[in-house]
């Protein structure tokens, strides 16, 4: 018997370029708590996207 799983909460692994992550998380559509860095590059375009970002809604 095959059981229904619901895809909203499986985790999926994507590659985009780096420009459109940084484009989606400075934007305020995807945050840096909804992502997990699988190598170097990806990390450090989510940290100088999440800074860009705070530095972007002050004041």
């Amino acid at each position: 018997m095959k059981t229904a799983t619901n895809p909203t909460l499986q985790n999926v692994k994507i590659e985009l370029p780096g420009s459109v992550l940084a484009q989606l998380i400075t934007s305020g559509l995807l945050h840096g708590s909804e992502c997990k860095c699988l190598d170097i590059h990806a990390k450090n375009i989510l940290w100088q996207s999440l800074l860009t970002s705070s530095l972007n809604n002050e004041g």
